[in-house]
């Protein structure tokens, strides 16, 4: 038999870990971090249905382009 077909041993087990981890978690942090930040008129929207829609490939492009296009946040309120 094929021992590609044969999917057994620790190999197997961490294959499946960083598959999850790329398919489940990262569009989930991804997702979260689009939500929990303040973005500029509908840019949230557009982010989040890139993420939802190409969960990879918009996940990664959030990661190194729509954080660097998120407001700031101010650590204190100025009203203070």
């Amino acid at each position: 038999m094929n021992s590609f077909l044969v999917a057994t041993g620790p190999q197997y087990i961490l294959t499946l870990q960083f598959l999850f981890a790329i398919l489940i978690l990262l569009p989930a942090m991804a997702l979260v971090s689009v939500f929990r930040n303040e973005f500029e008129g509908n840019k949230r929207y557009f982010w989040a249905a890139l993420i939802l829609f190409f969960p990879i490939i918009g996940s990664l492009l959030y990661i190194f382009i729509g954080r660097q296009h998120r407001l700031r946040r101010a650590l204190w309120n100025e009203n203070i």
